[in-house]
């Protein structure tokens, strides 16, 4: 590698999750992110149950071991002996997260592909997932994309029955 290049490192971090009435459905959420500095990440995906976290915030973490949890499902043996853990908020990315539940008996059946399709042409990063007992969307909103179309499409596909959602991350724009 030349002085001109420069690499990156992608890396898992741990948010650990606090159990509210049954939910989230996990102990902790794992998001990506590229190392920046020392101790420093970019977020590169939405979260499905982590609040007030985003694509482009800047989050410190910090290593642990993986002893330190009873059960974590990344752990890939001694070849990883750590894992980064979320220390804090460092920079907002200023990037807006919703996420829905798809509901079984709405327009989309449960489908969180279908209900994130409405999305397409927004310039929106959307990731389903169909895995939990509720089928759902993250739904990444950047600086550049219009808030209020995108607010007004949530809200009127969940007065029609389609999905319920909320806003795990607002910007403040």
């Amino acid at each position: 590698m030349d002085a001109t290049e420069h690499r990156t490192r992608r890396v898992r971090i741990r948010f650990g999750l606090p159990a509210e009435h049954g939910w989230a459905p996990s102990a902790a959420e794992w998001l990506w992110a590229e190392e920046i500095a020392a101790g420093t990440y970019t977020i590169l995906n939405a979260p499905f149950f982590q609040y007030d976290i985003g694509v482009g915030d800047i989050v410190e973490a910090r290593e642990q071991p993986h002893w330190e949890d009873a059960w974590d499902p990344f752990f890939r043996g001694p070849e990883e002996p750590h894992h980064l853990h979320y220390a804090g908020l460092a920079v907002d990315g200023r990037h807006d997260t919703f996420r829905a539940v798809v509901l079984q008996d709405g327009a989309f059946e449960g489908d969180p592909q279908r209900a994130s399709d409405c999305f397409h042409g927004f310039g929106l990063w959307v990731e389903g997932a169909s895995w939990f007992p509720n089928p759902m969307f993250a739904l990444d909103v950047p600086p550049d994309a219009d808030l209020d179309a995108v607010v007004a499409l949530l809200e009127r596909h969940e007065r029609e029955g389609a999905w319920m959602w909320e806003w795990s991350k607002r910007s403040g724009r």
